[in-house]
């Protein structure tokens, strides 16, 4: 079983934790500027995994029923989020930059939003 770092040994690394909130809708608000302002609601399936803040202000939800967000927020504009192409290829973006901004010689990725740097 590998040993685990002392106390004083563990807090000597600087791990820093990135989420991007409301990734997917930033990325569709990013390919159409017109968005911007608007509420965007991203869908998969029957489902509204996730929105903007003008949508959320709006009374829209995470993980809310498309059906729920619309009446929430009838002016919602709704954009299809079953290909990841988009969403991947905007995350490989921020990752390079990450990388390339000489601030972490490590990120690691925890998913398409989410990352660890270690900025010891």
């Amino acid at each position: 079983m590998p040993q685990l770092p002392s106390r004083e040994e563990s807090h000597r690394r600087a791990i820093i934790h990135i989420d991007i909130d409301s990734f997917y809708a930033q990325v569709e608000v990013l390919l159409d500027p017109s968005l911007r302002g608007r509420p965007v609601g991203v869908q998969q399936k029957y489902l509204m995994v996730t929105c903007n803040y003008v949508a959320r202000a709006a009374g829209v939800k995470k993980m809310q029923a498309v059906t729920g967000a619309l009446q929430a927020c009838p002016e919602l504009i709704v954009k299809n989020g079953e290909t990841l192409t988009k969403y991947r290829e905007a995350s490989e973006r921020v990752q390079a930059l990450l990388l390339g901004a000489d601030v972490a010689p490590c990120v690691e990725r925890l998913n398409l939003d989410e990352c660890w740097l270690d900025v010891t």
